[in-house]
C-alpha cells in the first residue's frame, strides 16, 4: 500500500491519473474492498489510499455495480 499511496501523492490530485476515476483508481477500490477485505483495517495507515477508496466507492455508477453484483 506504501507503493499507491506515494503514487497518489506524486499526482496530488487524489487519484492515480488525472483529475478523475479511472480504471487504476477502480482495481485498487475492488482490492481493497474485496481481495483484501480482511485486513480492509491496514488501509487506514495510508490517509491518501483510504480516501481513494472512500471517494471511489461514494461514486453513484460505482454504488450502483456493487449494489447489484451482491
Amino acid at each position: 500500500m506504501g507503493f499507491f499511496e506515494s503514487l497518489l501523492k506524486e499526482n496530488g490530485t487524489g487519484f492515480f491519473v488525472g483529475n478523475d476515476i479511472t480504471l487504476a483508481d477502480i482495481i485498487l477500490y475492488d482490492i481493497a474492498t474485496g481481495f483484501l477485505k480482511a485486513t480492509f483495517e491496514a488501509i487506514y495507515n495510508f490517509p491518501l489510499v483510504k480516501k481513494l477508496v472512500d471517494t471511489v466507492g461514494d461514486n453513484e455508477r460505482i454504488k450502483k455495480y456493487v449494489s447489484n453484483r451482491k
